[in-house]
């Protein structure tokens, strides 16, 4: 693991700013010495920033003469501040290293002045290398890398097959649109006797109600003029779908089963669990993309009520708002009123339907979704890192690229993790939502071994770079740029040739 080592005497010295920033740049990790013996360590240089602002504080130095009064705060007026261990106050770590390192510095001064000898304190800071870390994952992780595909093809149809509402949330780029719509048409191509088992649909902020459940819709008269009638959203036009082809398949031979007489009989229990179990063989699947995107209380309307497990079937059926119409579906360019309308006296959420989100944690916060709605989904967060090697592997083979190997493809997987790191740990309060997915890097697996560099240069200044701006949008042009540069380095092991 790369390292550096300096002396405090050497830190605390004056007009040094540019030293500072040399010497501490693009370093993850480090420790304090006292002569031999380690004071303080983090696995960040974050932590090690508070930890060692705790240490000046307990040696008697006053932080509040480091730090201008406005930015110390106390637990009652914190927003993202995180504590320095033991005493009560709050900073904040959205500071790149060298500005961390220059606090640190005022505090060794002030502690200087309590004539403490200085040249007994020295830091070893650490970066991780390339290679020590690749070959570490290859040790220690390469088999959850190399099995992850099919692990997350079992998880996922581990979850859906137990649960009928599941969202699939993390950072954009992770693929969870697609590994759910593979799913989906895999289960699809199992069944050739069943076509069109699932449906898509993407959320935006004006789909509301009558889009997704039922609503209004002009539609032509016999007159020449036009008509406001009751039609279908999507969303119940396909539970209608699969309440007749549930009917299909529970119906005896000679006898076609009515939604009065299924009513009856979903009275009873043993003949409900018998149904369920039938049910259960033939799964449908509504997938619903950015389903943050919308007013969710406003699209689901009385599927608050609905979608509960324990409240699905005709046995459970409710009101809508337009129970007093008659429902319409068109028949070539003519409105005509659905006959035996399965809905006529209540909707209900078929056993058999799983509805499936998926959402990006950072376009909207997930608080949108109130506790009501939350507690009715499983929620899954989808991590880049854990999915990257696997998934740009899956991608090359889709590409029947043989030009591109293993090796590559784990090596480069490594260097993203790496980058991924910086991300969350450059003080900027950017999570592990924020990190880069592997479908930024989709131009990488048409790539050969020879050219990959290229290609991944290219990748980093067309895709990541404008992405890492927009993360960093409303900070001084220079925070910005040394974030990119940081993270270049990670990535391509140069700085840009331009700057």
């Amino acid at each position: 693991m790369e390292n550096v080592t300096f002396k405090v005497t050497e830190l605390i010295k004056e007009n040094n700013s540019k030293w500072i920033y040399k010497t501490v740049t693009n370093y993850t990790q480090g420790e304090l010495y006292y002569n031999e013996d380690i004071l303080v360590e983090g696995d960040s240089i974050s932590k090690l920033y508070r930890r060692v602002l705790s240490y000046l504080a307990q040696k008697g130095v006053n932080l509040r003469e480091i730090f201008e009064e406005d930015h110390i705060k106390t637990a009652e007026n914190k927003t993202n501040e995180q504590e320095i261990p033991g005493q009560g106050i709050y900073v904040s770590v959205s500071l790149n290293n060298k500005d961390k390192f220059i606090k640190i510095k005022e505090g060794f001064k002030k502690l200087n002045k309590s004539n403490e000898l200085l040249e007994n304190y020295k830091f070893v800071l650490y970066k991780k290398d390339n290679n020590e870390e690749n070959g570490r994952e290859k040790k220690e992780g390469k088999d959850k890398d190399q099995n992850l595909g099919r692990t997350m093809e079992e998880f996922i149809d581990n979850l859906i097959s137990k649960n009928k509402q599941v969202i699939f949330t993390g950072a954009p780029g992770t693929g969870k649109t697609w590994s759910v719509k593979s799913y989906v048409k895999g289960k699809e191509k199992m069944q050739k006797e069943r076509a069109d088992i699932y449906k898509l649909v993407q959320f935006h902020s004006s789909y509301d109600y009558t889009d997704f459940v039922e609503g209004l819709r002009p539609v032509p008269d016999n007159n020449g003029g036009n008509m406001f009638v009751r039609m279908d959203g999507i969303f119940k036009a396909f539970c209608r779908k699969i309440v007749k082809e549930n009917f299909e398949k529970l119906s005896e031979k000679n006898e076609i089963m009515t939604i009065e007489s299924y009513f009856k009989n979903m009275q009873k229990p043993d003949y409900r669990d018998e149904v369920y179990k039938k049910l259960s063989e033939n799964p449908y699947f509504f997938i619903i993309d950015e389903i943050n995107r919308a007013d969710l209380t406003r699209v689901f309307g009385e599927l608050m009520y609905g979608l509960e497990e324990s409240y699905r079937e005709v046995h459970n059926r409710f009101d809508t708002q337009y129970k007093n119409l008659p429902t319409y579906e068109m028949k070539g360019d003519k409105a005509v009123i659905i006959d035996d309308d399965c809905f006529k006296d209540g909707f209900f959420v078929p056993y058999n339907l799983h509805i499936i989100g998926t959402m990006n944690d950072i376009d909207r916060s997930v608080e949108s979704f109130d506790f009501a709605l939350r507690r009715r989904f499983i929620w899954i967060d989808i991590k880049a890192d854990e999915i990257m090697c696997e998934s740009l592997k899956s991608m090359r083979d889709k590409k029947k690229n043989e030009k591109l190997s293993n090796d590559k493809i784990e090596e480069i997987s490594g260097k993203i993790r790496q980058m991924n790191n910086i991300i969350t740990e450059f003080g900027y309060g950017l999570s592990e939502a924020y990190h880069i997915g592997p479908a930024y890097f989709k131009d990488f697996v048409n790539a050969s071994d020879e050219n990959a560099e290229d290609v991944l240069r290219d990748i980093f200044e067309n895709r990541i770079e404008p992405i890492l701006r927009e993360y960093m949008r409303g900070r001084k042009a220079e925070v910005q740029d040394e974030l990119i540069k940081v993270c270049r380095v990670e990535l391509l092991g140069e700085l840009d040739e331009k700057n």
